[in-house]
């Protein structure tokens, strides 16, 4: 009886190697994988991090481009006739200036912001564009035509140009 009890007891110690291996082995792999979620638990904070920061970034630039929007369409209140006249003597004397020398694109820039003061969107788009063509990076004269291709009612012709400005604000 002894020796039953003795057989009994070593086959229990047996298995209970057995099970200490095998549960060592669960807790090896279980290390493994909290490491590696571990590691993409870091990964992915990293990467919210840069979404909030980029998020950040282009919040106050959407912002500002939303307030635009917001003012596109709602009524400017009327030119004082002193302005008006200024502004008709800006127009003619930029239009010389342009007319002397058509690669002044600041001065093309200039007569598309007077068009676009005078609501005469087509003309400023028209000036704006030349002064683009003289100079292909002038940031603020894209601006300008993007605004008055929206306020033209032609925003599908906007929305590359739109790209094209929020690229280069980077």
């Amino acid at each position: 009886m002894l020796y039953q009890r003795l057989e009994q007891l070593e086959q229990r110690i047996k298995e209970t190697a057995e099970l200490i291996g095998q549960l060592r082995y669960e807790k090896m792999e279980l290390e493994v994988k909290y490491r590696e979620l571990e590691k993409r638990f870091t990964e992915q904070e990293l990467e919210l991090q840069m979404l909030r920061e980029e998020r950040d970034k282009l919040g106050s630039r959407i912002g500002s481009l939303l307030d635009h929007f917001d003012s596109v369409g709602k009524e400017q209140p009327k030119e004082s006739q002193a302005n008006v006249e200024a502004l008709e003597h800006s127009v003619a004397d930029l239009e010389q200036q342009v007319e002397q020398d058509s690669e002044n694109y600041l001065a093309l820039f200039d007569l598309g912001l007077a068009y676009e003061r005078k609501r005469m969107y087509e003309q400023a788009i028209a000036a704006f564009e030349r002064a683009i063509k003289v100079n292909p990076s002038y940031y603020s004269a894209m601006e300008h035509l993007a605004f008055c291709l929206e306020k033209a009612d032609r925003e599908k012709e906007a929305i590359p140009l739109w790209a094209k400005v929020l690229s280069l604000r980077k």
